[in-house]
């Protein structure tokens, strides 16, 4: 098993290229912290592998320590020099001892919180023997629990990187205290970042309604949001082939599309009022400012807000949340069966939305 007391090894790969935008930039916020307050987690030449379309924010993030960031796809070859960080699971023999009696940190960070959830991929069959151990010695090893079925969500880039932390001898309450107060730096190179972007498009909100799951804002839940401020322009950006783009259109909405990342952070950063759903956009949100709608439903605060962001939150969790993930473009159903996600069937949610979007509204025209 990992020794608990042997000298951590500065990393000299990371592997972020298999996690999800949104997934990367909270990811990327455990180790700004740890870095910010001058832990050596990584070697020199330390390589940290991102997915193209993010990589120049990386780079910007983390340039005051030279970190090397490479933008690579989900299907390319990386190079991996141990010591090695990534969040996937371990597969093979050696990767097994390299993470329970080496250096290694293959963190399987995402498979026990993912059991417990309503409607899991991994409920439709039952775990084999070589699985049971695997979770079981990752999560008590990794992770700290002795038992897998107590994983609950706690934001991606402190689950990530507490076992680094945990070798550093830092309290967990202490890593949450170190999140919060590096966030306002780490907003300092984002906003940077994003000021440098040519963006002419103007309006006074954007919509954000769609995530790749079923978090997203179903058409006429939009359309009603639109009803109730006839007086303001809303602008819904949906992702270029979104599946249900019809649907939207169908319900007179002002469609736009941002056909680049460094286009989504201007617009985040320029614009007066965003509300978004739980998406990747949302993380871009919480790492420029606060004064945002953030709507969820098949996902928890916990899990997907920063530990140091305050958006404005609208919340409506039922019963089958937490959910799996479960692509729209390949599902017609949620796993539980909705064409939609039934949160949105609540009129305390609309109104809800409602309320605050006036507010945003007010606070910016005062301005």
């Amino acid at each position: 098993m990992k020794i608990p007391y042997r000298k951590f090894s500065p990393l000299k790969t990371i592997d972020f290229v298999k996690i999800g935008l949104g997934d990367n930039l909270m990811a990327w916020a455990g180790l700004y912290a740890l870095l910010k307050y001058g832990y050596s987690v990584c070697a020199p030449d330390c390589t940290m592998y991102v997915p193209k379309a993010i990589a120049p924010l990386a780079s910007e993030i983390f340039r005051e320590w030279d970190l090397q960031v490479e933008g690579a796809s989900f299907n390319d070859a990386v190079e991996y020099r141990s010591p090695v960080l990534t969040p996937q699971a371990p597969t093979t023999v050696q990767q097994f001892k390299s993470v329970y009696m080496g250096n290694d940190w293959w963190l399987n960070w995402a498979e026990a919180i993912d059991r417990v959830k309503t409607g899991s991929y991994y409920h439709q069959k039952p775990m084999s023997f070589r699985q049971k151990v695997r979770l079981q010695v990752s999560e008590t090893i990794l992770h700290g629990r002795i038992d897998w079925r107590s994983a609950y969500p706690d934001y991606i880039g402190s689950r990530i990187w507490s076992p680094i932390a945990r070798r550093h001898d830092i309290p967990q309450a202490k890593f949450l205290v170190m999140l919060k107060n590096t966030l306002e730096p780490l907003r300092q190179h984002v906003r940077a970042y994003a000021g440098n972007v040519q963006f002419t498009q103007k309006a006074e909100c954007i919509v954000f309604p769609a995530g790749k799951s079923y978090q997203t804002l179903p058409p006429f839940f939009c359309r009603q949001i639109k009803d109730s401020v006839p007086d303001t322009a809303l602008t819904y950006i949906l992702p270029l082939g979104d599946a249900w783009m019809e649907k939207y259109v169908a319900q007179g909405l002002e469609i736009g599309a941002l056909e680049s990342v460094d286009e989504i952070l201007a617009s985040v950063l320029q614009t007066k009022v965003i509300v978004t759903a739980d998406s990747f956009v949302s993380h871009v949100a919480q790492f420029l400012r606060d004064d945002f709608l953030l709507i969820l439903s098949r996902d928890f605060r916990e899990n997907v807000v920063h530990p140091g962001a305050y958006p404005r939150i609208v919340a409506k969790h039922p019963d089958c949340a937490l959910c799996e993930y479960h692509s729209r473009e390949f599902h017609e159903k949620c796993p539980a069966g909705s064409p939609h996600c039934i949160a949105f069937d609540e009129s305390a949610v609309l109104d809800g939305c409602i309320d605050e979007l006036r507010t945003l509204l007010a606070r910016n025209t005062q301005r």
